[in-house]
């Protein structure tokens, strides 16, 4: 018998289409990208932070989770010691559990392996690393110098990312992606910003792709025709003299046209053009589909499928699920990545899926939480959701009912009040808010109104719409003094005055 449609099923029809990559199926069109963490400790080994955080993304009904980048070469750095490192023998046993957890909720799970080159900080593990570029110029992350790579060096690596490929693959991974992207090791051979080799490896579009395709090649040949092998590539770096997306697309085509990988993933920019990268709130939404960031993005979206015949994901402050849907029903892409918006609400696809939309807690794109504290050296959290990260113990289904329901009074309807009147009233007590202005969300409302700082507003907006929708008993334009809070007979009071 046929199951009737979910309301986002029959809303969204694209985005809630399987798709095929390779030789394997993914349950809709939504995924979240790799996305630095900070959770893995000095030894590189995934924990169990991390496999808590991506099975809440899974039981959250996402389609496809691409894990953090991984290290592939002991002379591979990034800014601290927070990295995961895929070319350790010890991951395989660590990497199980977090793939069997992904799949035990639906999702599919790839890992992106890495080689930092001259973006990392010679001295940020226990020793210092050699930092190795294509050419010898600066990084323009942490103004350190690159030696050139020699040829034996770029084999080494090569198989290195080989070897981190085949433990990708005994640990069970639904595939792995090669980080080509963003000015990393590979990318920097692909960009004649950074590449001004005079050997075969510069030069030319030819030229400049031998590199990854080398890498492509030996870790095809490691992990065999039948596992998923992707790319993520910067289709237009957003920088001076850096290539757009007409000689990108062509450049990519080299590499999909070996036929040696089974998706592209599009992005955009470098170390050079961060916030390309993760555009703040001020950014135009689709900016990188429509137009409005850096670099010839409006011609993106048209290219895309130029490519290639095989799938095509595609990022680029994409929040609204209608963009998602006409993106993927258009053909413009067969998959829509929404990475901070899966941090912010980790049941963002079911809440779509199952017409609850009005439950959602939208990513408000501060870059606080999830951006400054791992540029700090910190694990990543979200403003939105402090749960992030540390899902264990907060996230989704912790919440323990509560054994004798109370009359609980919350004062103050800032965030703080909010959050706390819907917890209480989510773990089954009667609440009551109190709020003395004629609006819910206190300074968030004053954070709103500032330029470019309009996404704030959906701190109240969600947090009101979820308190209305859970019961809870709103009182606005109410005042109480000290006498007034007594007076009231609660069981039980929380201050949220600020």
């Amino acid at each position: 018998m046929t199951q009737p449609k979910q309301p986002g099923e029959l809303r969204y029809p694209s985005i809630f289409s399987p798709l095929r990559i390779g030789n394997i199926t993914v349950r809709n069109r939504l995924m979240q990208t790799a996305h630095a963490k900070g959770f893995a400790s000095a030894d590189g080994l995934t924990n169990d932070r991390d496999i808590h955080y991506q099975a809440e993304r899974a039981k959250g009904g996402i389609g496809l989770i691409v894990t953090g980048a991984r290290h592939v070469h002991p002379q591979s750095t990034g800014p601290n010691r927070s990295l995961a490192r895929g070319n350790r023998e010890e991951m395989i046993e660590r990497d199980a559990e977090m793939v069997n957890a992904v799949h035990a909720f639906g999702g599919r799970i790839v890992a992106q392996l890495i080689h930092f080159g001259p973006q990392g900080r010679s001295g940020a593990l226990d020793d210092y690393r050699l930092l190795m570029g294509p050419s010898t110029m600066k990084s323009p992350a942490y103004n350190e110098w690159a030696r050139e790579m020699t040829k034996a060096e770029m084999d080494e690596v090569s198989e290195h990312f080989a070897l981190a490929a085949r433990n990708a693959q005994a640990a069970g991974f639904d595939g792995v992606e090669l980080h080509y992207s963003h000015g990393y090791l590979h990318q920097q051979f692909l960009s004649f910003v950074y590449n001004k080799r005079t050997d075969e490896y510069g030069g030319s579009l030819d030229n400049i792709v031998r590199f990854p395709i080398e890498t492509m090649q030996r870790v095809r040949e490691a992990v065999g025709p039948d596992f998923v092998v992707g790319i993520r590539v910067s289709l237009d770096e957003c920088t001076v003299e850096g290539m757009h997306a007409d000689t990108a697309i062509l450049m990519t085509r080299k590499m999909v046209e070996t036929g040696l990988i089974d998706y592209v993933s599009a992005t955009a920019g470098t170390y050079a053009a961060h916030a390309d990268q993760i555009p703040p709130g001020d950014y135009p939404e689709n900016w990188l589909v429509e137009g409005g960031g850096g670099g010839s993005a409006p011609r993106l979206r048209a290219a895309l499928r130029e490519v290639s015949d095989i799938p095509v994901f595609i990022v680029g402050h994409i929040v609204d699920p209608e963009k998602a849907e006409s993106l993927v029903a258009s053909g413009a892409t067969d998959m829509v990545a929404m990475t901070r918006t899966q941090i912010a609400d980790p049941e963002f696809c079911n809440k779509l899926l199952q017409g609850r939309e009005d439950e959602i807690s939208h990513c408000i794109r501060c870059n606080q939480a999830c951006i400054a504290r791992l540029m700090a050296g910190n694990a990543i959290s979200c403003v939105v959701n402090p749960a992030a990260g540390r899902e264990q113990r907060f996230g989704l289904h912790t919440l323990q009912a509560a054994e004798r329901p109370a009359d609980l009074l919350v004062v103050g309807g800032g965030p703080a009040g909010m959050k706390a009147a819907l917890t209480l009233r989510q773990r089954g007590h009667r609440v009551t808010l109190v709020e003395r202005g004629e609006r819910l969300g206190g300074q968030t409302l004053l954070a709103a109104q500032l330029p470019r700082r309009h996404k704030f507003g959906f701190i109240a907006r969600d947090l009101e719409s979820q308190l209305r929708k859970a019961g809870v008993d709103i009182r606005l334009n109410t005042a109480l003094d000290a006498e007034a809070i007594v007076a009231w007979g609660a069981d039980g009071v929380i201050l949220a005055t600020g």
